[in-house]
């Protein structure tokens, strides 16, 4: 479209005006594939810093998980030694 434009233009001036508009949108061009580069770094390390998390919230559901499971066993056991210990005494 800039060629085209460029061999209707009348004067020397016109063309070089076409030319630094031209140099201006090529240096844009550019800076936009320079920021898209750098936009998809950042969007690749967030991407692994949202599996990181996720990984770190399953092991920590896990370690909770676990907790629980001791405490529900470490008072079911309460519970058997209290009454192995009732037991023993009433049968002694």
């Amino acid at each position: 479209m800039i060629r085209e434009r460029m061999g209707n233009c009348q004067t020397q001036h016109e063309k070089e005006i076409i030319r630094a508009h031209q140099a201006q949108v090529e240096c844009l061009l550019v800076e936009v594939e320079k920021r898209n580069s750098r936009q998809a770094i950042i969007c690749k390390k967030l991407a692994e810093i949202r599996n990181e998390c996720l990984n770190l919230s399953k092991q920590l559901r896990a370690v909770y998980a676990g907790r629980e499971e001791l405490a529900r066993s470490s008072t079911s056991q309460s519970l058997l030694d209290a009454s192995t210990r009732k037991a023993r005494t009433a049968a002694a």
